[in-house]
């Protein structure tokens, strides 16, 4: 019997019509490519304009192939006379600095170990050398949306006839591409831009891109996939409609007035808008379909969610111990690779939520995840403790501490792994994953009950009952065949 889908519609022709390239998938594709066309142009005209070649208003670096006098940690206050603001209501739209052209030397006041200095800053133009390392300097970013568009290109090749993936690809899309433009009008000192109001206008526009384009689109997939919920499912243009051209209308309202907090306000409230898509839709999911493809899908979902939200709880947790926060920030390879997982969870679980790929392996994936991460926590609990608990004891005994409770603790960690991971993992099962724990239990019992029964009819009736309560199937047949 073949699975259906919305009642009505083959499994088999979904998924046929959803692995060939329409029209709807060659005008995604078209659109992306005048996108990023655009925002190439812009950025080319950018990196063409006259710099004194140090990124961010506190350096963080300089990439500029001539002699400066900035340092990495000076503070910029003023340049040509003019405060540099922080203020979010104008930063949009800076006045230029008079003199601002290659090869003048340009007034700055910085602040330097606490120190202000004015220093003769000189301008000149990037060359490609210089752009690379531009680009370079914010590689863990840079490579987190390549990667991330690459997953979502993925999917698209293998569904380009789902709107799910085209929605996937052009949130990436987006986001990638506008990293580029991003890492100049961010990170590089580039005033000359702005003499040009209209195309200031455009390049805002560009840069604010994942506003009105990137996230309307995840939040659009969110609100359709892997079940329309309201208000897609019963107003589907008009949401789409509202939900792109409100974004589209921030973005031109903080463009062209240079309020930045007009856009933040917009990025906010389509967060919002995202996570409360998510847990809707799962709750509801849960609560009203049985379908196990969709439960799957939405497993996914949340789970790459999860992930995804995962820094936050660290984030406050560097807060609220500034020593932890600042042994974390020193720690630039750690955070490398914690910022790459957590970011790419989200477009890799919704792209095997949409591409079905090894679907339902996520109720596996879900428990060895809570298992392996309470018991790394659990370890490392133990290990601080043990090392802090047996340094504080040799510190008493000997007036010195000792590697010995180094050495002490790592052995402890060692006989502990796999009797803790037995008893968090039955924990989790008994928690988390009760039919699972409960069907091991029974099926434990029925061996038990079996070694005891002889009567062959006792034991048929035992094996039908164990199997329905275990496996839950619809319908349980078994064939004895008497000699």
């Amino acid at each position: 019997m073949a699975d259906q889908v919305n009642g009505d519609t083959p499994m088999s022709d979904l998924s046929a019509r959803e692995r060939r390239f329409d029209r709807g998938a060659w005008m995604t594709i078209g659109g992306i490519l005048v996108f990023s066309i655009c925002q190439l142009l812009v950025f080319l005209f950018l990196v063409a304009q006259p710099t004194d070649g140090c990124l961010g208003q506190t350096i963080r670096t300089c990439v500029g192939g001539w002699p400066t006098p900035l340092r990495p940690g000076d503070e910029i206050l003023q340049v040509a006379g003019r405060s540099v603001s922080d203020d979010l209501s104008s930063m949009m739209n800076p006045p230029v600095p008079a003199g601002w052209v290659a090869g003048a030397e340009v007034p700055y006041v910085v602040r330097r170990d606490g120190v202000e200095l004015t220093l003769q800053v000189p301008l000149q133009s990037l060359g490609a050398g210089e752009i690379v390392r531009m680009i370079s300097s914010d590689w863990t970013n840079h490579l987190i949306n390549l990667l991330s568009l690459l997953v979502a290109a993925v999917a698209f090749g293998l569904r380009p006839g789902s709107s799910a993936t085209r929605l996937l690809l052009i949130a990436q899309a987006t986001s990638f591409v506008r990293q580029m433009l991003s890492t100049v009008l961010i990170s590089l000192n580039v005033w000359s831009f702005w003499q040009s109001p209209l195309i200031a206008l455009a390049a805002g526009l560009l840069m604010l891109s994942y506003g009105w384009l990137g996230l309307p689109a995840l939040l659009l997939l969110v609100l359709s996939f892997p079940i329309p919920i309201w208000p897609v499912s019963r107003w589907p243009k008009v949401s789409a409609a509202l939900i792109f051209g409100f974004g589209l209308a921030a973005a031109l309202a903080a463009s062209s007035s240079g309020n930045f907090l007009i856009f933040l306000a917009q990025l906010g409230l389509y967060a919002a808008l995202i996570i409360i898509a998510i847990l809707s839709s799962t709750f509801q999911i849960r609560a009203r379909n049985d379908d196990p493809l969709v439960r799957a899908q939405s497993a996914w979902i949340g789970y790459g969610f999860a992930i995804y939200c995962l820094p936050i709880p660290v984030w406050i947790g560097s807060l609220l111990f500034p020593s932890f926060g600042a042994w974390l920030n020193a720690q630039e390879l750690l955070n490398a690779v914690w910022s790459l997982g957590t970011n790419l969870a989200l477009p890799i679980c919704l792209a095997i939520a949409i591409t079905r790929y090894r679907l339902f392996d996520i109720a596996i994936i879900i428990r060895r995840t809570l298992v392996y991460a309470a018991l790394t926590f659990s370890l490392v609990t133990i290990y601080l403790l043990g090392v802090v608990a047996l340094q504080a004891l040799f510190v008493r005994l000997t007036g010195q501490e000792s590697t010995l409770a180094v050495v002490a603790s790592t052995l402890a960690i060692a006989a502990l792994f796999q009797p803790l991971r037995r008893w968090v993992q039955r924990l989790i099962d008994r928690r988390f994953f009760r039919r699972k724990y409960d069907s091991r239990q029974v099926l434990e019992e029925f061996a038990r009950r079996a070694q005891q029964e002889s009567d062959i009819d006792m034991i048929s009736a035992d094996i039908l009952s164990t199997v329905q309560e275990t496996l839950e199937p619809e319908k349980v047949s078994l064939w004895i065949a008497r000699r």
